[in-house]
C-alpha cells in the first residue's frame, strides 16, 4: 500500500488510471471504480504516476515499503 495523500492509502498494483485535470491535479481511479467514484489529488499526474510506479517497483524487488507521503506537499 502507498499513501498518496495524507489518509489516503491505495494498492499500487489496482490503480487503472490517473488523469491529468490540470498541472496541479489529477483524478485516480482504481479497480471497479466507474467513471463518477474517481479520486481527486491535488498533485500532478505525472507525480502520482511516478509513485505509483516506484512502489510498484519496491513491491516487486521485495524492498520494505515506506511509510512516509512520497509525494511532495501541493503548495511546494
Amino acid at each position: 500500500m502507498v499513501e498518496l495523500v495524507q489518509g489516503f492509502w491505495c494498492d499500487p498494483f489496482e490503480v487503472k488510471i490517473v488523469k491529468k485535470i490540470d498541472d496541479k491535479s489529477c483524478i485516480l481511479y482504481i479497480t471497479g471504480e466507474g467513471a463518477m467514484d474517481g479520486h481527486v489529488l491535488e498533485y500532478s499526474a505525472e507525480d502520482v504516476v511516478d509513485v505509483i510506479l516506484e512502489e510498484r517497483r519496491k513491491i516487486e524487488e521485495g524492498e520494505e515499503e515506506e511509510n512516509a507521503d512520497d509525494l511532495p506537499h501541493p503548495s511546494a
